[in-house]
């Protein structure tokens, strides 16, 4: 089966074994723009799940901005993928999931 049609067995934020679905992302994202930790985190965890790499980094550093606790598993894979990425890039993928989030904050 897609993993893009996988069921999630837990609706909560808290996440499950099941992937987001596109509508859900669509959700999460626009709540974790308007502040919501938990989204924030729910879209970091399904990154690091689908294993994404640049989008895992600008939804843990959208996290970070709002405070929200990260969990140890995502440091740990962020850690290990870290070592691909300059410090340059990595300040300019910080600095675009903060203006992104300020963007979205002001509409």
């Amino acid at each position: 089966m897609p993993r893009n049609t996988q069921k999630y067995q837990d609706q909560s934020l808290g996440g499950g074994d099941r992937f987001l679905t596109r509508d859900e992302i669509r959700n999460f994202k626009i709540k974790a723009h308007r502040g919501d930790q938990a989204a924030a985190v729910r879209l970091l965890e399904h990154s690091v799940k689908c294993q994404h790499r640049k989008l895992a980094f600008r939804r843990y550093f959208l996290s970070v901005e709002l405070g929200a606790a990260i969990s140890e598993n995502a440091l740990v894979y962020l850690k290990r993928i870290s070592v691909d990425f300059s410090t340059e890039a990595l300040n300019e993928i910080e600095r675009l999931a903060i203006s992104d989030l300020e963007m979205k904050a002001t509409k």
